[in-house]
């Protein structure tokens, strides 16, 4: 069986930029990487791959010592239930109980952390992160997600564990609009979906 898992490409920028990078050419609908869609002010979409996502889940009463490890070398606090912190291009995202979801551009950034504290799992080959933006993102994204994303009910540093047209994923807002990472093997089906949710907004793909 011939490997079509995409490699590893380096960061182009910081992690909120809405610069679109290399598509997953394993994706049956992932767009040319120097025009994936009609960026514009209404609506676009564009894939993101990060450098990392390295998942950490600390071990039985080690979450206190390893909320002060990360804060020491990310510079940020471990985030809340339901919410995420950044600083600079880097990431950190609640993603269950005692657990968070590291994205960025400097993998190494773990490196030395004590095994017995926490458990990390390299998902960067695992996930796939989708981008979407302008005044209608939220309008097409409500068609399929049952989380309000009124700014008022969903802020800037919300997090929702959810599904979109059935498919688990996590959400969040990212910039000017929301990012989905799910797993690499529904990133299709989630592209689909989005496209379809986008047509009446006039996206065109090319």
């Amino acid at each position: 069986m011939v490997d079509e898992r995409p490699t590893r490409s380096e960061p182009s920028g910081s992690a909120s930029s809405w610069t679109p990078l290399a598509p997953l050419p394993a994706l049956p609908l992932a767009m040319p990487s120097d025009a994936p869609c009609e960026l514009d002010a209404d609506l676009f979409i564009a894939l993101w791959n990060p450098a990392a996502m390295i998942g950490l889940a600390p071990r039985r009463d080690a979450s206190e010592a390893v909320q002060a490890e990360l804060h020491a070398r990310l510079g940020m606090a471990a985030p809340a239930p339901g919410r995420t912190t950044g600083r600079g291009g880097e990431r950190l995202i609640w993603s269950g109980l005692d657990q968070w979801l590291y994205i960025g551009d400097q993998a190494g950034r773990f490196e030395g952390l004590d095994p017995d504290l926490v458990a990390m799992t390299d998902q960067t080959g695992a996930r796939a992160v989708i981008l979407i933006g302008g005044e209608n993102a939220a309008e097409t994204l409500a068609k399929g997600c049952l989380v309000d994303l009124h700014p008022r009910a969903f802020p800037d540093d919300a997090v929702a564990i959810t599904a979109i047209a059935h498919i688990g994923v996590i959400l969040w807002r990212e910039g000017n609009g929301f990012a989905i990472a799910t797993s690499r093997s529904s990133a299709p089906d989630v592209l689909h979906w989005l496209t379809e949710s986008a047509a009446e907004f006039g996206l065109e793909w090319n």
